[in-house]
């Protein structure tokens, strides 16, 4: 009895033993793989145009996205009749934004555009128009400056060209998903801001 009560506790240890050595090695192993995505995520900030794209895409998102939910209450606050309004403006932001996402897409494909300066450009016409919002007026006024607004928002179609051509095909991956983190943490600022 004294043989069979002194193996279970010889076999006990033996069990905890492995798996102390089994959950050390898993933690060496995950602890390499954490070291090197947060190396790889220093190198993509290293990269200047990386990192003015992650600054771009949150103040894009924090000014860019709020005219889609508020340019009715613009228009309200602006005077303008509901008589006037022949479309809702968030209606024509939407049909330009599917028009722009083509129409840029498009554009990315030819080999003589650059990308990047066709992204930047479509953020500063974007941000023009967001400048000009409070001096207008009228309902065509608006509805043109949303039409602009929607088109120009349509750059998300070029987004993964622009990343690509800044990191490469290899860290589009993870460049993306660091860009996108900034994207939605620019979306959530951006209403409570404005």
């Amino acid at each position: 009895m004294t043989t069979a009560h002194t193996k279970e506790p010889e076999t006990y240890k033996k069990k905890v033993a492995e798996q102390t050595y089994f959950c050390k090695q898993l933690a060496k192993r995950k602890w390499q793989l954490y070291k090197n995505y947060c190396g790889e995520t220093g190198v993509l900030f290293k990269n200047k145009v990386f990192s003015a794209l992650f600054i771009a895409i949150l103040f894009f998102d924090i000014g860019g996205f709020p005219p889609s939910l508020l340019m009715e209450d613009v228009a309200r606050s602006s005077n303008v009749k509901e008589e006037e309004f022949i479309m809702p403006l968030i209606s024509i932001i939407g049909i330009m934004t599917a028009a722009g996402k083509l129409l840029l897409g498009i554009l990315a494909d030819f080999k003589w555009i650059n990308t990047l300066y066709l992204y930047v450009a479509t953020l500063m016409i974007m941000g023009l128009a967001l400048c000009a919002i409070p001096f207008a007026k009228s309902y065509v006024t608006l509805a043109i400056l949303s039409g602009i607004i929607g088109f120009f928002n349509g750059n998300w179609s070029i987004f993964p060209y622009v990343t690509t051509k800044t990191v490469g095909i290899e860290k589009l991956a993870h460049a993306y998903g660091i860009l996108m983190f900034f994207a939605g943490l620019g979306n959530s600022l951006g209403p409570p801001i404005v």
